[in-house]
């Protein structure tokens, strides 16, 4: 990693020293998407070192890549996990930011009295 890959490498350590300074001044929401940053940098680095290479000086990406037919299934089902899915976080993610969802423990405001003494 002292070649193509060393500039993420050091992104990566100056984004994760940010972050760490932001959580310090309490800026969580900076501090976030430093530490995303620094995450994904130093994983690209790792794959800039290891290019072209998936076993070093044995098996090239050319030579461990699937067929085309393959290729393309892979591709349409991770796009319909994604149409199926992702609606779905980003309205739990919504909904959690703007505290639309009950609170854990907490009986829900619909659900009709439960009377403890009569058991």
């Amino acid at each position: 990693m002292i070649s193509w890959a060393l500039p993420p490498v050091v992104l990566s350590v100056l984004c994760g020293f940010g972050a760490l300074v932001l959580l310090v001044r309490d800026a969580a929401r900076g501090a976030r998407v430093l530490a995303v940053v620094a995450v994904a940098c130093i994983i690209l680095s790792w794959g800039i070192a290891q290019w072209p290479y998936l076993l070093p000086e044995t098996l090239t990406i050319a030579a461990a890549a699937a067929p085309t037919g393959t290729q393309t299934a892979m591709l349409v089902a991770v796009g319909l996990a994604v149409l199926i899915v992702l609606p779905g976080f980003v309205l739990l993610y919504v909904l959690d930011q703007r505290r639309l969802l009950p609170e854990e423990g907490l009986e829900d405001a619909a659900d009709p009295a439960v009377d403890t003494e009569a058991g």
